[in-house]
């Protein structure tokens, strides 16, 4: 049996361990940007694309409601363009895998999502809208196919070949934009 003394001390070390847990917690939220205020974002991580809203869900989509393409879009683009600025930089492997997978990301985002209604407006009739939709979740699969390409080829160390592969990857991108009648803001 325990003395009284011993149980004075056991619940005062119980007391001290439970503030200096939730106080490093907190520490911790804080130090992540968990702690921002509503209408405040968090610093965004180095190479973390902006197309994922503060909070749960999936990149590209508020989390009440559906995804958003043109978000998800400008993700994979910042992505890719500094992906392009730096693929052949063997010194930068991480931060240009973590580039793909942002653009990856973004790519599945844009995929899940149904064509934007301003896109469709061309489409003459229900058949073609079906076509359009196809076409456009066909389009992003060849990207993300593509993607997969540059990432084995950074991993394999051709950065060269990953390069060619990035390449491939914007004119897809321009030549679905241009069928799809979207109109690019360089």
């Amino acid at each position: 049996m325990m003395k009284r003394g011993h149980w004075s001390v056991a619940l005062a070390s119980t007391f001290v361990f439970a503030v200096v847990g939730i106080g490093s917690y907190g520490l911790l939220r804080s130090a992540a940007g968990q702690d921002a205020k509503p209408g405040q974002d968090a610093p965004s991580p180095p190479g973390r694309d902006d197309a994922r809203p503060r909070g749960d869900g999936p990149p590209g989509r508020r989390p009440d409601g559906p995804p958003n393409v043109e978000r998800s879009m400008k993700g994979m683009n910042r992505a890719l363009q500094t992906l392009h600025e730096q693929i052949k930089d063997a010194a930068k492997l991480q931060e240009n895998l973590q580039l793909v997978s942002d653009a990856q990301r973004n790519c599945i985002a844009a995929k899940g999502a149904p064509v934007p209604e301003d896109v469709l407006k061309s489409a003459k009739d229900e058949a073609a809208r079906k076509q359009m939709s196809t076409r456009y979740r066909r389009d992003l699969i060849a990207v993300l196919k593509k993607l997969v390409e540059v990432e084995e080829n950074l991993l394999d160390g051709k950065n060269d070949a990953a390069a060619a592969a990035l390449d491939a990857v914007v004119k897809l991108r321009d030549d679905a934009h241009e069928a799809m009648g979207v109109k690019d803001e360089d």
